[in-house]
């Protein structure tokens, strides 16, 4: 049976929350269903090109510079969008979206058969002050019709019902975040890097901001780099801090050592040539780029433990912590010792982390 179903994120730069709805979204189109995809603010972004003109696909896509200003529109469009097409899924993974959504439903201003929302983080933890307070408010009053709320770990469900003091829906479960492997093997085979610009490559990739650490991971780099003369360090992402990491790195005396990509739509044929993926963020809800380097291919994976998530994962190296001292070590024990384990960390991904097999456990769960 085809359904229909409806997707709502802020924009549609393409992070860890809006690749899981693209992952959903492009298997659902694959099966045959029709999809709605709204994005509310910015205009188009990279990425997307490979399913924005399927014909099952609706993409809307608003250029308001800011989600503030594209709220009413939004509004209107989810009364419009709702009543003309019957959606039996609508599902979102912002809080505050997640909270319009099911206001909206409150109201009976927005039909849809099932509600689904997605946490993206572990937002108590994130968040303080004013934010903390609109958050607090969100949930209290705009959250509670959904008919399923999905947590990508154990602690951001615990932390989550914990500061708020009640459970915000009827129905709370723990998915792990999937990987779209069809995605993927495409972006493999599309891939024109050729050859590693380092005989021993380490990648990091996210957005360029305080909290994913990258400073951390340059110094840590630079303590480890005269002893391994041939290996080089990549940085896929782009942020506010992109400049000042440039100049950390130019400092080091790291030039030649150092790549910063910028944001790229191809990131997947980096993983599959490195031969150390590592995430060095301070906290995540869970950092999906380090499941995609296992799908891609990376032979040895380093994180910090910015999750529990990370904690059942096999084959991967967890630093004590997410100082310089001790993604170094880390960084220096793999060097040290290179393995291969890109075969295992694709088994590991095809048994436990396909799309198909996420969806299939939401679908049971809320029918």
């Amino acid at each position: 049976m085809k359904y229909n179903f409806f997707f709502a994120s802020p924009t549609a730069v393409l992070g860890g929350a809006e690749r899981v709805m693209f992952n959903i979204i492009m298997m659902l189109l694959e099966e045959g269903h029709h999809v709605t995809m709204y994005v509310m603010s910015r205009g188009e972004q990279e990425g997307w090109d490979k399913i924005k003109d399927h014909p099952n696909l609706n993409f809307i896509v608003k250029n308001y510079g800011s989600e503030k200003t594209s709220l009413p529109m939004f509004l209107l469009s989810l009364i419009y969008l709702s009543y003309k097409n019957n959606y039996d899924f609508s599902f979102s993974s912002h809080t505050h979206v997640n909270g319009v959504l099911s206001f909206m439903r409150k109201l009976g201003l927005f039909k849809t058969k099932y509600l689904i929302s997605r946490e993206s983080t572990v937002i108590f933890e994130r968040f303080f002050g004013l934010w903390r307070f609109i958050f607090k408010l969100i949930y209290r009053f705009m959250y509670g019709k959904q008919d399923l709320i999905i947590c990508q770990t154990e602690r951001m469900e615990t932390s989550l019902i914990a500061n708020l003091g009640y459970a915000p829906a009827k129905v709370i479960e723990v998915f792990p975040n999937p990987v779209n492997l069809t995605y993927i093997s495409e972006q493999l085979a599309s891939s024109q890097l050729e050859k590693k610009p380092f005989s021993t490559l380490i990648v990091g990739c996210g957005r360029l901001i305080s909290l994913k650490k990258f400073d951390h991971l340059i110094i840590s780099f630079a303590n480890v780099a005269s002893d391994f003369p041939n290996t080089g360090l990549v940085i896929i992402g782009d942020g506010p801090e992109r400049e000042s990491l440039a100049k950390l790195v130019e400092t080091l005396d790291l030039t030649d050592r150092v790549i910063f990509t910028g944001k790229i739509s191809n990131p997947i044929q980096w993983f599959a040539k490195a031969d150390i993926g590592i995430i060095s963020s301070e906290i995540e809800g869970f950092p999906n780029v380090l499941i995609e380097m296992m799908a891609s291919g990376s032979k040895q994976i380093i994180t910090t433990p910015c999750t529990d998530g990370v904690n059942s994962i096999p084959y991967i190296s967890i630093t004590q912590d997410c100082s310089i001292e001790a993604i170094e070590t880390s960084l220096r024990a793999n060097l040290k010792n290179p393995i291969d384990n890109s075969f295992n960390n694709k088994e590991y991904i095809n048994q436990n982390r396909s799309v198909e097999a996420f969806w299939q456990k939401v679908e049971e769960l809320i029918k």
